[in-house]
C-alpha cells in the first residue's frame, strides 16, 4: 500500500464521528453566501514543502495512526510497514515535494 493513501484512507474516517466535514473548504463560499454575507471573498492556499519539517508531515502522520489501522483492520502489518517504508523513501528523495491539504480563506461582510 502507498504511503499516501494509506493515510488519506485513515483521516477522513477519524474525523466523521465527531461530526467533522473533512471536504468543507470548497462549501463554505455558498455557505456564507446563504448566510447572508456579502463581498465574500476567497483564496486559497496550499503548503508545500522540499525539505525540512514540513516535509515530514505525512510520514510523522502515518507513524502516529499505525496503531489505529491495524486495530481498525484497515491495514495489515506487512501494509503498514510497506507503506511506512515507501513514505521514507519518497519523503528522503531530494527530488519529491509533499503538500499539506489546501486551507480554504474566506472573509467577507455581514449585513
Amino acid at each position: 500500500m502507498h504511503g499516501f493513501r494509506c493515510v488519506r484512507a485513515a483521516l477522513p474516517g477519524s474525523r466523521s464521528p465527531a461530526g467533522a466535514d473533512a471536504d468543507i473548504g470548497p462549501k463554505l463560499y455558498g455557505m456564507l453566501l446563504g448566510a447572508g454575507w456579502r463581498d465574500v471573498k476567497v483564496n486559497v492556499v496550499q503548503p508545500t514543502f522540499a525539505s525540512g519539517e514540513g516535509k515530514q508531515i505525512a510520514l510523522l502522520t502515518l507513524l502516529n495512526i499505525a496503531d489505529s489501522l491495524l486495530e481498525e483492520k484497515l491495514a495489515t502489518e506487512p501494509e503498514l510497514q510497506s507503506a511506512i517504508d515507501n513514505l521514507t523513501r519518497f519523503t528522503d528523495d531530494p527530488r519529491t515535494l509533499v503538500s499539506l491539504p489546501r486551507v480554504f480563506q474566506l472573509w467577507g461582510r455581514r449585513e
